[in-house]
């Protein structure tokens, strides 16, 4: 489920429908909750664009991710 904002989208599904539609869909074997948010920042006279995923641990496994830097966050 996303945040609003500039750059975010909301939308009615979440983090606590996973196991549903995981029980309910056949043809879906795995899956995970994420959202994503993409923005500009302007400082002085330089700008940059950037996009931040918030997903549930499994989306590694999910897209055959490894983390290359930085670290996990568990609850904010």
């Amino acid at each position: 489920m996303g945040s609003g904002g500039r750059g975010a989208s909301t939308h009615g599904l979440g983090k606590k429908d996973v196991p549903f539609v995981l029980g309910k869909a056949e043809l879906i074997k795995k899956g995970t909750a994420m959202v994503s948010g993409s923005s500009t920042v302007t400082y002085a006279k330089e700008e940059v664009s950037g996009t931040i995923i918030g997903a549930q641990s499994s989306i590694f496994d999910l897209q055959n991710l490894e983390l290359e830097f930085g670290r996990y966050i568990y609850k904010c």
